[in-house]
């Protein structure tokens, strides 16, 4: 797998794992919001639905996540519990995962907390992690493997926080409505648009903007096309995010969201049936 393979992979997996406030002008015609059938612009829409979404301190996550670049190609689809107060943690399961040569064929548990990411393991891979049942990776270390910090996309967790994600979203220029859809049982209207890279950064903090701009640069796409489904309480219950390369190389990220609110309560597994898999060469892919 290509290192931008591998980075365009972390960017969309790490919530396991973790996109992300200037208002662009909209080139749409009005739309209903989601809340009192007063008739907003798409623009408008995405700003009330962001700022609906940064007062969400805990849900659910369905991802799904592909990439290709130059013949090989990588996906993974994980669900997962996730909180973002009083510290990001999460947990959950990864039932797919292709990249590099490696295929998963069996569903693996996952718990993130405090800089760690345990994952059980695999049938396949029984005599792994010093015949532990639990393996767990310093995503500080094992980022530095693969050329991303994938601790500080887990912490701030912009990946999967459909606040950041919207967020960016503001920035477009061309966004409009595209139609109405029942995600997951929820009445949505979807919208659809693009930004650049660049106008998607300047929506964020200097913190976030510093974090994700090394990402993006090695990734190497210029812009975002993006996909929203709002509910009729201004939250995103579902969004598509997609970058290409001028080389060719694309990844498509998806996440359906659920859950808002819920108490998500996250315990790592017992230390004695842990092994410490950090400096397993193979991880992410490698070079």
């Amino acid at each position: 797998m290509s290192r931008r393979l591998a980075a365009a992979t972390a960017v969309g997996t790490t919530l396991v794992l973790s996109l992300t406030a200037c208002l662009g002008e909209s080139g749409g015609k009005s739309a209903d919001s989601g809340t009192g059938g007063v008739r907003l612009t798409a623009a408008e829409v995405l700003q009330k639905t962001s700022q609906k979404s940064a007062q969400v301190h805990s849900f659910a996550a369905d991802v799904t996540l592909n990439g290709s670049s130059k013949g090989t190609s990588g996906g993974t689809h994980f669900t997962a519990q996730v909180r973002l107060q009083p510290d990001v943690a999460l947990t959950g399961t990864v039932d797919k995962l292709s990249m590099g040569g490696f295929t998963l064929n069996s569903s693996v548990p996952v718990v993130y907390l405090g800089g760690t990411l345990y994952g059980k393991v695999p049938q396949q891979f029984a005599s792994f992690a010093s015949g532990k049942q639990w393996a767990k990776i310093d995503l500080n270390q094992a980022g530095k493997k693969a050329g991303v910090n994938l601790d500080s996309l887990v912490q701030n967790a912009e990946l999967v926080d459909p606040g950041q994600q919207t967020k960016t979203f503001t920035a477009s220029k061309n966004a409009r409505k595209v139609g109405e859809e029942t995600i997951d049982g929820a009445k949505t209207t979807h919208y659809t648009g693009a930004i650049t890279v660049k106008d998607a950064l300047d929506t964020l903090d200097a913190q976030a903007r510093t974090k994700l701009q090394r990402v993006y640069t090695q990734v190497g796409a210029q812009e975002i096309n993006f996909d929203v489904w709002v509910d009729g309480q201004d939250q995103a219950r579902k969004l598509t995010v997609k970058l290409a390369t001028p080389a060719g190389e694309s990844t498509t990220m998806s996440i359906v969201y659920s859950g808002f609110g819920k108490t998500v309560n996250v315990t790592a597994p017992p230390a004695d049936q842990v092994g410490d898999v950090t400096g397993f060469q193979g991880l992410l892919g490698g070079h």
